[in-house]
């Protein structure tokens, strides 16, 4: 049956830009901070079902002791599992949905992350290197970074917890092979004052 496993809206949201200038050159930078909250990451089920997860990786696709299992030990009593492998450590195990695919907390982590959004370089070139500002009276050097980096928790081994489960609506919390992770944007610009 179904269970509540937590919010899926982060309960924390922080934001933090630090700035600075020093002779002409300026550093800028947007991060964000979220946490409190919890993801199902659909991609998981796909990226074992396929081989190219790191869960189905881990054990060498090789049997194994399954993590944090218990067996009955004829008593009815249930003792922690340290010997008693799957049947299967391939594909008959991590593609198969009664074992693993269809096992929905097998995809299910904190959704919580630190996020640089932005990274903004700016350089404005000495008055001396441009003639003295004759002709050109300023020349400034801009560069720009966004999604630069994610820091997840251990538990999320599938993606950004921002990552959509589609294209549409707004399903937090949610995640799929259906719709793209954030990109990673890169620009420059040269500026010109006459």
């Amino acid at each position: 049956s179904l269970v509540t496993r937590g919010r899926s809206l982060p309960l924390w949201l922080v934001g933090i830009n630090p700035s600075f200038s020093w002779k002409g050159l300026t550093v800028a930078m947007t991060w964000d901070y979220r946490g409190g909250h919890y993801a199902y990451h659909g991609i998981g089920s796909d990226m074992d079902f396929t081989g190219i997860s790191w869960r189905s990786g881990q054990f060498g696709r090789q049997r194994f002791v399954f993590p944090n299992s218990v067996y009955d030990d004829g008593t009815g009593k249930y003792v922690p599992n340290e010997n008693i492998q799957v049947a299967s450590g391939g594909r008959d195990f991590w593609a198969t949905g009664t074992t693993n695919t269809s096992v929905a907390t097998n995809y299910f982590s904190s959704a919580a992350f630190w996020k640089l959004r932005e990274l903004a370089i700016s350089y404005e070139l000495p008055s001396s290197w441009i003639g003295g500002g004759k002709f050109i009276k300023k020349v400034l050097i801009s560069a720009v970074g966004r999604n630069l980096f994610t820091i997840v928790p251990d538990s999320n081994q599938w993606t950004d917890p921002e990552f959509n489960y589609t294209d549409q609506g707004n399903t937090f919390g949610l995640n799929s092979v259906f719709a793209t992770p954030p990109a990673r944007l890169f620009a420059g610009s040269v500026r010109l004052t006459f």
